[in-house]
């Protein structure tokens, strides 16, 4: 079967597969239909040999499991095609919807099909400045958990009751964080009432005058203030760690994911829709709207 100018081989895993050659070659458009293989991994690897051997511009091979074996059978032949692989089994066939999931499985067999140039990324670089915001003594424990991996900055919602810390081996202050922006690596924070701990602190922290708008960057933040979260979508914010502070499990999974975030990253920069990408646009059907 022929997809844009590339070679499809569809096999249905040993019949485990509710599929017809007419009913693929049909549902994905295909001027002409090609075998339907019931083996091509085993008994039927020749086909495959041979597909590579004259593939054009791109060979697409309907399995994914097998992907090893198929590998062999190339390096053993001296070949080395355009091959790609898509899982049309696992994501479609053996699935309780099977017998409906044509339409699926050509959008997936199309997918594959498609040559899409890079998808440009976005560098960020953490040095480890790590900024702790919350309140009490849980925010002081973390941030003196963190100061021996991480450059740690203690801002304080509350400091009732919490005891002059000692060695001044870490900047702590008291305010509220107004507005965040950025992400790992290049965090900028307004906080407001914004005040340093005295260095003369005796029975219990004491600040100076407060003050509003005071501005300030660094790479990470842990947010263990228990309010509303600093940005709409905190868990797709590179950088932002968010844990309840009456939970010691998710506190302590923040301080480990945190140590990890030190040095140079690369994230994928999302930003032009691709309507053949998807199944409900490429059929004119709407589905979901969130693109």
């Amino acid at each position: 079967m022929q997809i844009k100018n590339k070679r499809v081989l569809v096999c249905d895993c040993e019949k485990t597969m509710p599929l017809t050659a007419a009913g693929v070659a049909r549902a994905c458009g295909a001027v002409t239909e090609s075998p339907l293989y019931t083996q091509l991994c085993r008994s039927e690897i020749d086909s495959f040999i041979d597909a590579a051997r004259t593939e054009g511009e791109g060979l697409v091979v309907c399995c994914t499991q097998e992907q090893v074996a198929f590998e062999e059978a190339l390096a053993e032949q001296g070949l080395e095609p355009n091959l790609r692989y898509v899982n049309i089994r696992e994501r479609a066939g053996w699935s309780v919807e099977a017998q409906s999931a044509l339409p699926k499985i050509a959008g997936l067999i199309h997918e594959s099909t498609l040559d899409l140039a890079p998808v440009p990324s976005v560098a960020m670089v953490s040095n480890g400045t790590c900024l702790v915001y919350g309140g009490g003594q849980t925010a002081v424990d973390a941030a003196r958990q963190l100061n021996s991996r991480l450059t740690v900055s203690l801002l304080l919602t509350d400091i009732e009751d919490v005891l002059p810390l000692g060695a001044a081996d870490m900047m702590i202050s008291r305010g509220e964080v107004a507005a965040a922006r950025g992400h790992l690596g290049a965090f900028e924070v307004n906080v407001n009432r914004y005040a340093p701990v005295r260095p003369s602190s005796r029975h219990h922290l004491d600040t100076g005058l407060f003050s509003d708008g005071t501005a300030a960057t660094c790479d990470i933040i842990i947010d263990l203030s228990g309010g509303r979260p600093l940005f709409a979508s905190p868990n797709r914010r590179d950088g932002y760690l968010r844990a309840d502070p009456n939970d010691p499990v998710a506190v302590q999974r923040a301080l480990f994911e945190a140590v990890e975030l030190l040095g140079e990253f690369e994230k994928p920069r999302y930003v032009t829709f691709r309507g053949e990408l998807c199944t409900h646009s490429r059929n004119k059907i709407t589905g979901c709207t969130r693109c």
